[in-house]
């Protein structure tokens, strides 16, 4: 078992080896039974941020790929991603005036 390594969807530590790919180490879980590896992500927050930036500043999604030298594709499910998240934090500010408002 591989203590130090921790599963990145339940967070357990009961994991193994599980082979490699392209030279990246692989593990899996004996909780969840999933199959994921310890590889950084390939982009960072800040370079995410700077993408849906300029797509909500009016540049088109194929016009920042080729900027950022990216897939489009990639940048559309960043703008998703971004746009969970933030109606996520709208609906939790709305509760809480609502709950202060209740008061």
């Amino acid at each position: 078992m591989c203590e130090e390594i921790e599963c990145k969807y339940c967070l357990s530590h009961d994991v193994k080896k599980n082979g490699s790919n392209n030279g990246i180490q692989r593990y899996y879980c004996k909780s969840c039974q999933r199959s994921f590896s310890n590889k950084p992500p390939r982009f960072s927050d800040k370079y995410k941020r700077f993408a849906v930036m300029l797509y909500f500043n009016n540049v088109g999604i194929r016009k920042v790929a080729k900027f950022l030298k990216i897939n489009p594709t990639s940048i559309l499910r960043w703008i998703k991603e971004f746009h969970k998240k933030w109606q996520d934090s709208d609906n939790k500010k709305s509760v809480n005036s609502n709950k202060t408002m209740d008061i």
